[in-house]
Order: structure tokens, then C-alpha cells, then sequence
């Protein structure tokens, strides 16, 4: 009996635990389908959209509870003659889980 008592003990502990993989597996999934919006327009805008003072992508927003930053930037490729016609996109997502400030980030290039 005693030992059935602590294996029940053990099973129930672990419940807090599931839930919460179970949010962040939720959380993480809802960003990557808002990152997949975001990136798509960022592909149609293409590297003149990007680059057009302003971009026709706005650079910073909200897609539900995630926020989102664009950071574009000239890339250092190596083996490269010229980087000039290539950008790299940093999309970062930040939300709030539980009282913690959680972040993802996704790239991309866009080239003439």
C-alpha cells in the first residue's frame, strides 16, 4: 500500500509539469505559424521592399499576444564576392509564459 501511495504521489507530481511542456509546445507552434505570415510578406515585399526607405513591411507589430521585430541587416557571406544584393532578416517574436519573458527568432535572406 505504501508503495502504491508513493507511485501515485510521483504520477500526480508530474501533471504540473506536462501542462506546462504542453503551453509551451502550444506557444511555440503559434509563433512559428505568425513568423510563417510575417516572412511570407516579407518574401512578396522582396529585397526592393526591404530595402525602400520605409519597407513596405512593417518593422515591428503584433500578431495576437506574440510581438514582433525585424532587424535587417547586410550580411558578411563568406566566399561572396558581393553582399550588397542580399539582406538578412532577423524576425524575433517575444511574449510573456507564466510570468517569463520568452523569445524566438527566425531568419531569412532576400536577394535583387
Amino acid at each position: 500500500m505504501v508503495i502504491l501511495s508513493v507511485g501515485l504521489l510521483a504520477t500526480l507530481a508530474m501533471f504540473p509539469v506536462g501542462i506546462k511542456a504542453g503551453r509551451r509546445s502550444t506557444a511555440s507552434t503559434e509563433v512559428a505559424i505568425a513568423a510563417g505570415r510575417v516572412l511570407e510578406q516579407v518574401q512578396v515585399a522582396g529585397y526592393d521592399g526591404m530595402t525602400a526607405d520605409p519597407p513596405r513591411v512593417e518593422l515591428s507589430g503584433q500578431e495576437g499576444r506574440y510581438r514582433y521585430d525585424i532587424a535587417i541587416t547586410e550580411p558578411s557571406l563568406d566566399g561572396v564576392d558581393s553582399s550588397a544584393a542580399v539582406r538578412r532578416i532577423d524576425l524575433t517574436f517575444s511574449w510573456e509564459e507564466q510570468g517569463a519573458a520568452q523569445q524566438e527568432i527566425f531568419v531569412t535572406y532576400v536577394a535583387r
